[in-house]
């Protein structure tokens, strides 16, 4: 008889095995995952509330469970028994828990042509000081291509690379570059203490996640100022709203504007694009390298990258597009609702 956990893995492995980003358990329902952006119901009887807090009471260290009730959720990650990390959130609905768990590496980690990343994207890892931004909506990729592009850095530079992760989503082996990986909650407490003992231990290069507190902000553009490259992600519909998300946890004021534009080196916004062919989705990227001007005087349509006059080394949306029409990898109609979406 399978213990919880193993029973929670066979799951796991089932929806991996479909290709599934996602995987939702509710009581009463049927396990569903989210396949190539569409969810589907997976053909299993319901699951009942009992045999999903069965699960929970498994993989959840008793001590983060009455976080539930103040923050309304709890976070954990899970490493498959045959391979793969996953996260696991875990939420009540109801009066029964219910569990969002996004797969996370039980495949190997694209390279950047096969994550259709421009070399432009790829000239930003090359630099040695300021910031960059992976930015995008939720569920688009942007996790995939922020290890992508820190892999690449490990396989081409000989630096020295701390991550402050939460969590961490791949185990990064060390090439050229030496790695240090913290997780937040393991390794150090917050991110911003995971940033401060980078800094004592003369990193290169640095990877967050998203920027969410101010005290993360501040110690980013302080690591950004003092010769280290700092990659981190960012949630928005285009460059400009991402890196306007950014400001507003930073505090939006005059000075912090023109600070935050001072280190900022290059914004890279992705989106999915379902293939032509319907075998899956497509990444396809813009690159933004901004001018200070373009940050330090906010105008009302946002921070949008403007079409008439691309800076060297950005990379437009609609021209990466069109080349995916060309290549009949995407369909018009797909692409011209990507447009309308980021306001392109």
């Amino acid at each position: 008889m399978l213990t919880p956990v193993q029973e929670f893995d066979q799951l796991l492995l089932q929806a991996m095995a479909y290709g599934a980003s996602d995987l939702f358990l509710v009581a009463d329902h049927p396990p569903s995952c989210r396949i190539q952006g569409v969810l589907r119901r997976c053909e299993m009887p319901p699951l009942a509330a009992s045999r999903i807090a069965d699960y929970v009471a498994s993989l959840v260290p008793a001590s983060p469970l009455p976080g539930i009730e103040h923050a309304g959720y709890v976070e954990i990650t899970h490493e498959v028994s045959e391979g793969g990390m996953t996260r696991i959130s875990v939420s009540r609905a109801h009066g029964a828990y219910t569990v969002a768990v996004r797969i996370l590496s039980h495949m190997p980690l694209p390279t950047p042509d096969q994550a259709n990343l421009p070399p432009e994207a790829l000239k930003l890892m090359q630099l040695s000081q300021g910031l960059v931004v992976i930015a995008g909506p939720h569920g688009c990729g942007k996790t995939t291509t922020l290890y992508t592009l820190i892999e690449w850095i490990n396989q081409n530079r000989a630096v020295h690379i701390c991550t402050v992760e939460k969590p961490s989503h791949y185990h990064l082996k060390p090439a050229q570059a030496i790695i240090q990986q913290r997780e937040v909650g393991k390794d150090v407490a917050s991110d911003a203490a995971g940033i401060a003992a980078a800094l004592h231990q003369d990193f290169d290069v640095l990877m967050l996640g998203e920027i969410k507190d101010p005290e993360t902000f501040d110690a980013a553009l302080r690591a950004a100022s003092t010769e280290h490259l700092v990659i981190a992600q960012g949630n928005g519909v285009n460059c400009g709203d991402a890196v306007q998300r950014i400001l507003d946890v930073g505090g939006n004021a005059e000075e912090i504007r023109e600070h935050f534009a001072s280190v900022l080196r290059g914004v890279i916004f992705q989106r999915l694009v379902r293939r032509a062919d319907g075998a899956g989705r497509i990444p396809v990227c813009e690159v933004l390298v901004p001018d200070r001007g373009w940050i330090g005087r906010r105008k009302a349509d946002g921070f949008k990258l403007r079409t008439r006059r691309i800076p060297a080394g950005c990379v437009h949306m609609k021209d990466e597009l069109a080349k995916l029409e060309l290549k009949q990898l995407v369909d018009a109609q797909d692409a011209e609702r990507v447009h309308a979406e980021i306001g392109a």
